[in-house]
């Protein structure tokens, strides 16, 4: 074993060392750190540089120091504290190189950064976090003006693996062409689509700019309060596609089963695992991006299972020569996977591409007034709202051209002590009260509806109500099994309808009428909300009528999806509550 008290020797370091030890469980460098004996000296992090795999060195240094100068640069503009933990910082030798050859192998020194951690889970709160990270990252370096060299050639270019795909069927160096014929065949049906930001790029439509190129969770520092402080691990940061950053996370966080599962079943995409990092990413990236850039974030989250599909497969053909195998089909299992994972990638790229067209469509505001509430029935509402002059708020975005009828509908929210008051004012030219009891299909009569998210935990509330004041409320994350509110709180809120309370069929008309909502906070029963004041939250209002002879789906806040949606959070407007004015 090399003596690496000896190897930091020569290194510029400050202090006497008192311990060498393993740091971490890192697949291509081994890493040490290096602990000194006085309390007002830093500790280090020494590794051994994969050569094999880093063949040129100085370039790999080179690229590492112009970008943790840069973003430390940037953290001094901006009067950033903890500027030290916030930045890596790599140890010259007495000759000026922040490496070392011993004749056998590189090594390289940085400042530990001591009270920091990193976590492995992937779940949506760390790829929330990974997204602004390296978005941000990203962004920082946008304006770097120093160029870059690429530290593995081709890296990413797909271009380029496709040409090693099929070199390796021309050659078909064992005989296993024949057998994976139907695979190829979808492979290539894919390939000019898959190889297009290379087009793009030589038609100078993509840029290319500095990237990571290695997204994962546990790539990132966090402090003591699980703030991030820093991107780590950038050995693979060199001039790419912003798609390198954004599909290579989502490949593997976003797979619901292995990257070898031999049971497909268990592959597929993770919506909840995208939204979370692509809202971190857009809301660090998103300033500097280009529109080509954003446009194509779905195709980078199927580039890469492509991608990997056509490596793995490439290797299977060759006969297993670049990747560790534990069995002869091995490299077969991970490309059936990975292609498992880039057909539910494409299945859900129409919602993809809504989700980042919700998180970059201005919200709508509305600001919801504190009153006191006298003694009064609910009929009486709408002229005491009228005498506070209390604005009413028109529900008439009309989402899908397929369903163009509009009727007039107008709401009004206020909070009193209790909770909240809603009137909804509508004129129709037919009206239906047909569901009879609450929680039945209020939506299919003449509705009226109000969704939010209370708190901040992704839950949201479906409050529904038709003409005649019949009642459905649940609660959520997603459509799919939600829960409906118990009956006993169903009860605590009061309705009054101009209509009446009877279910009817449907009626022409034209009629106009009102429904007046008074809506304890117990109404959000799986929390305990006990006041919204002073609280900025989301939400949507919504008019619809399935089965009427006029089928229509009315919003307060725009709806950038295909078919009629109202149960898409993504797409909710903001809501401020005033407080109490003392």
């Amino acid at each position: 074993m090399a003596d690496l008290k000896n190897i930091i020797s020569h290194f510029q370091v400050v202090g006497a060392i008192s311990a060498v030890k393993p740091l971490g469980n890192g697949l291509i460098n081994d890493t040490y750190k290096v602990e000194t004996e006085s309390p007002d000296t830093p500790d280090y992090v020494l590794q051994r540089i994969n050569h094999h795999i880093f063949q040129d060195v100085e370039l790999l240094q080179s690229n590492i120091e112009k970008v943790t100068s840069h973003l430390r640069a940037k953290l001094e503009i901006a009067g950033s504290t903890d500027i030290e933990r916030k930045s890596l910082q790599f140890i010259s030798t007495p000759e000026g190189k922040t490496y070392w050859f011993d004749g056998d192998d590189y090594w390289r020194v940085s400042v530990f950064i001591p009270n920091a951690k990193t976590y492995e889970a992937v779940t949506p709160e760390y790829s929330y976090f990974a997204g602004k990270a390296f978005g941000k990252f990203q962004a920082d370096l946008s304006d770097i003006p120093a160029t870059l060299g690429e530290t593995i050639p081709d890296f990413h270019n797909m271009e380029f693996r496709m040409q090693q795909l099929r070199d390796a069927v021309k050659a078909d160096a064992v005989g296993r062409v024949a057998e994976v014929q139907d695979l190829l065949d979808e492979l290539e049906k894919r390939a000019d689509e898959m190889c297009k930001a290379e087009q793009l790029y030589r038609e100078g439509k993509l840029p290319k700019r500095v990237c990571h190129c290695d997204t994962k969770v546990n790539n990132m520092l966090f402090d003591e309060d699980g703030n991030v402080l820093c991107v780590i691990d950038l050995d693979t940061v060199m001039p790419s596609f912003v798609f390198s950053d954004f599909g290579d996370f989502l490949r593997s966080a976003a797979n619901t089963g292995a990257e070898d599962d031999k049971n497909l079943e268990n592959v597929s995409f993770n919506m909840e695992i995208f939204r979370a990092f692509t809202k971190g990413y857009l809301e660090s990236a998103g300033t500097f991006l280009k529109p080509i850039e954003i446009e194509n974030l779905p195709y980078a989250a199927a580039l890469f299972p492509y991608m990997q599909t056509v490596r793995f497969l490439a290797d299977y053909i060759n006969g297993d020569t670049y990747y560790k195998i534990q069995y002869p089909e091995h490299n077969l299992v991970r490309s059936k996977a990975q292609f498992k994972l880039l057909q539910s990638v494409e299945e859900k790229t129409p919602e993809m591409k809504a989700y980042i067209d919700a998180c970059l469509s201005p919200k709508k505001e509305l600001t919801i007034q504190r009153i006191a509430f006298p003694d009064m029935t609910l009929e009486e509402v709408p002229a005491y709202l009228d005498s506070l002059h209390i604005p009413a708020v028109p529900i008439d975005t009309v989402n899908w051209s397929h369903f163009p009828y509009a009727p007039e509908v107008a709401v009004r929210m206020v909070t009193t002590r209790k909770g909240l008051l809603i009137h909804y004012h509508v004129t129709e030219q037919t009206v239906a009260a047909v569901a009879e009891i609450d929680n039945g299909k209020v939506w299919e009569d003449s509705c009226v509806e109000f969704f939010s998210i209370p708190s901040n935990d992704g839950i949201y509330y479906n409050m529904e109500c038709n003409c005649a004041g019949t009642l459905l409320v649940g609660a959520g994350k997603n459509r799919e099994g939600k829960l409906r509110a118990p009956l006993e709180v169903l009860e605590k809120v009061e309705r009054w309808s101009s209509l009446g309370s009877e279910p009817f069929k449907e009626k022409q008309g034209p009629f106009t009428w009102d429904v007046v909502l008074s809506v304890p906070y117990t109404t959000f029963f799986l929390h305990n909300i006990t006041t919204l004041e002073g609280e900025t939250i989301r939400g949507n209002f919504y008019k619809c009528g399935d089965k009427l002879q006029q089928p229509h789906f009315l919003s307060w806040n725009p709806i950038k999806l295909p078919k009629p949606n109202f149960h898409c959070p993504d797409f909710f407007g903001i809501l401020h509550f005033e407080k109490e004015q003392d």
